[in-house]
Order: structure tokens, then sequence, then C-alpha cells
């Protein structure tokens, strides 16, 4: 099985920007960006700055394009442990000085060299949460320059966004539990012992079909008693529509294939929505993080939250400075 690392990496090769999939695949919008905004007009000229876990780079891009705004020389760098679509920019502003970004993957924040390299400030999306929490102030405090600045923006557990992946989590693990890839792969086997493409295409409720069908169909009203209309829209179901769809019309090998790679798929994204739901900060860890931060030589300011339109609760703002 692969690790969580090469889930991310799978993840962020399609190219999208940020860990919210289609929802936001170009980059953050509304508040996820706005929030940045009064925090980019404190900037000065020859700024360093670090986005910790940028994945493809969402929230880099923000912080370069602002300062590229202000005319400022800067150098903006993301990292992610994962693999990542790299890029480098280098242009310069009207005096004629360096303005760059750079994005790079496979880079473990946690070995960051501080004799090297150090920073005016470090800046996260929803990244800086999965790093070993004591480890990643203790380096926080190592690459940041007396009187640096960071700003973290990170899942809590009680937040919208990971209820709902907490939801979408639950489903995942309900379909490993209940051996619903078992079930859905020997419906597959089942049909491709159908010789006759024009039988499959009579479809789901042919009578020859119900005993290879039938376990998949238990399976699924079993989901739906458990979670309501929502498991409909679990790839789990979008999967089974496809195959009584486009996929009757695929030869025996495509469907295999198309089943495999659903099949790693829900693997992967499981792998990431748990490694997701386990970084959420607790209301204990964030108690304990004044002290934490303290310890390093670093002020942490009383955290606040980000809310939706809705009025819900959906980050953590981690943010101080460097004070020793």
């Amino acid at each position: 099985m692969a690790s969580v690392q090469q889930s991310w990496s799978d993840y962020w090769k399609d190219g999208v920007k940020t860990s919210f999939g289609r929802d936001l695949q170009a980059n953050y919008v509304g508040i996820l960006a706005d929030n940045w905004q009064p925090f980019w007009q404190q900037a000065q000229n020859g700024i360093r700055v670090l986005d910790v876990a940028c994945g493809n780079g969402a929230l880099t891009e923000l912080c370069f394009q602002a300062l590229l705004a202000k005319d400022l020389a800067v150098t903006v760098q993301g990292i992610d442990y994962a693999a990542i679509v790299e890029a480098e920019v280098i242009t310069a502003n009207t005096n004629g000085l360096p303005q760059v970004c750079r994005l790079q993957g496979n880079t473990d924040f946690l070995q960051l060299d501080a004799a090297t390299i150090s920073f005016d400030l470090l800046i996260s999306q929803f990244g800086f949460e999965y790093i070993e929490r004591h480890a990643s102030i203790q380096q926080l405090a190592t690459l940041l320059k007396p009187q640096g600045q960071f700003r973290f923006v990170c899942h809590f557990y009680d937040s919208a966004f990971i209820r709902e992946n907490q939801l979408q989590l639950q489903m995942n693990q309900f379909v490993d539990d209940e051996n619903g890839l078992v079930k859905l792969k020997a419906m597959l086997d089942g049909l491709a012992q159908v010789k006759d493409p024009q039988q499959l295409l009579r479809g789901l409720n042919a009578v020859q079909f119900q005993p290879v069908v039938a376990p998949v169909k238990t399976f699924t009203q079993t989901a739906m008693a458990k979670f309501g209309e929502r498991f409909l829209s679990a790839e789990f179901m979008n999967f089974f529509r496809f195959i009584w769809s486009d996929g009757l019309s695929l030869d025996v090998a495509a469907r295999a294939e198309a089943f495999a790679q659903f099949a790693d798929a829900h693997n992967a994204d499981t792998m990431r929505l748990h490694s997701m739901v386990n970084a959420a900060f607790t209301q204990h860890e964030l108690s304990e993080l004044p002290a934490l931060f303290h310890k390093v030589g670093c002020t942490l300011l009383p955290y606040n939250f980000i809310h939706n339109e809705a009025g819900e609760a959906i980050a953590v703002v981690l943010q101080g400075e460097k004070t020793a």
C-alpha cells in the first residue's frame, strides 16, 4: 500500500492548487484568500518568505502576487514533503531588485538548515498542522530571523471542513469494513462472463444479472440506511453509476482497469482524509500552544477563527513572532 506521502504526491500531480480538489482547484477565493490581505500590507522591501507545506503553491502564489503589487524586492519559497508541480519565477521590481518565487517538492521542513537559510516570515494554509507539533515549532524558531513573524491558517477539530471530511472518511471506512470493493469487484467479474454486449446493455434490473448485482445492491442499501442520501454522493456510488452507464460499453479489460484505478484512488483518498482529520488541532492542543511557542522564544497571539458566509468556523489562525 502506498504511503501517505505518496498519496499526496499523486494528488498534487493532477495540478490542483489546493487540498480542496475541484472546489478550489485554481486557488483560494473568498475569505480563504481575503483573510491574508491585511497581513501582506505589513511586508517590507527585501522580505524572505517561506510557505510551509505549500502543496502546489496556492498560498505561495497569493503571497507573491500581493508583494509584487507593492513593488517589493522579495523571495517567496514554497516547500512540501510530497512531490508537487515545481516552478520558479524570477523578475525584478522598478528599481531592478530581484523578485523570486520558487516551489520545491520532496522537501522536509524539519530538515531545512538554518545555518544556510533564514526567513522574515513563515506562512502556511492548511499545511503546518500536518507536521509533528513540537518539532515544527522548534524548527520555526530556528528558521525565523529575530522579530520574524509567522501566520498559519490551520484545520481544527470542530470546523465545518473537518466535519465534512470526517463524514467522507467514515463512508470510505464503511466501504472497507463491509468489503464494498470486494463485492464490486465480484460484480464486475460476474459481468465479465457475459459474452453478449447487448445483454449487458439491458441494464441493472435484468433478471439474469440479479445474482451478480444483489450483493452490491444490498451493500448500498445498508450504506444508505447508515448515512442517508449523503452516501449517494460518495465516490463508491459515482463509480457504481459509471459502471451501469458508460462502463457497460467498455470491454472486460477496460472495465477491470477502471476498477483498479478507482480502488487505488479510494485507498489514497482514505489516507489523505485520515491524515487531514488527524492533523486538525484539538481544543487541548490549542491550549498548549502558547507555552510551546514561548519555550522556543516566540510569542503566539490569542488565536482566532475564520468563518464562512454561514457563520461557521472553518479554520483557526495561529499568528505571532520570534521575540528572543
